[in-house]
């Protein structure tokens, strides 16, 4: 994840990146003063009338019904068809979701999840539909609920930076749980 953006850059005005790569990126240019914004705020919405399909995914992990108990699950994998068209996202850290679109008409709204044998999921899939595009807005939650008991843990280490043979390197441990149990 590195970036030179060098100093010819007069129309870059934003780049969105992880907190700890702010300082590196702020001075990438070499002058001390960027002409552009870092943040991690990344969600960019379209402009103009804009129909929004949103929601969140809730891991109901004693299969009990939602309560305050259960958590969001995120790094969910949504597919949703509109007019033939497939648009995909991932829930954000705290579940939730969001698709724009400009077209109006019906869709069908499923989440995908790796190891569907595992889960049970509420109303899938969703169907839904627009009359217009003028800025509607169809919300709708999912529960997920585990079938049996499944471990499954993806562990992968990245390298942070660029090695070479004999130098110190740096390297990110990036843990992901595939499994049905917290």
């Amino acid at each position: 994840e590195e970036l030179n953006i060098g100093g010819n850059t007069p129309n870059l005005v934003y780049i969105c990146a992880d907190n700890t790569q702010f300082a590196d990126l702020e001075d990438n240019n070499g002058s001390g003063n960027p002409n552009y914004v870092v943040n991690d705020y990344c969600y960019i919405a379209p402009g103009g009338n804009c129909n929004k399909i949103i929601g969140q995914i809730i891991f109901d992990s004693q299969s009990n019904g939602i309560d305050i108990s259960d958590v969001p699950h995120p790094n969910i994998k949504l597919n949703c068809l509109i007019n033939g068209d497939k648009l995909q996202t991932v829930t954000d850290s705290s579940g939730g979701f969001i698709f724009n679109t400009k077209q109006s008409g019906s869709f069908s709204l499923v989440p995908d999840i790796e190891n569907p044998d595992w889960f049970t999921l509420t109303t899938t899939p969703v169907l839904g539909s627009f009359i217009d595009s003028n800025n509607n807005v169809y919300n709708h939650n999912f529960s997920i609920t585990p079938i049996g008991t499944h471990f499954d843990v993806d562990v992968m280490i990245v390298p942070s930076s660029f090695s070479l043979l004999g130098l110190t390197a740096s390297y990110e441990v990036m843990i992901k749980n595939k499994g049905n149990q917290p």
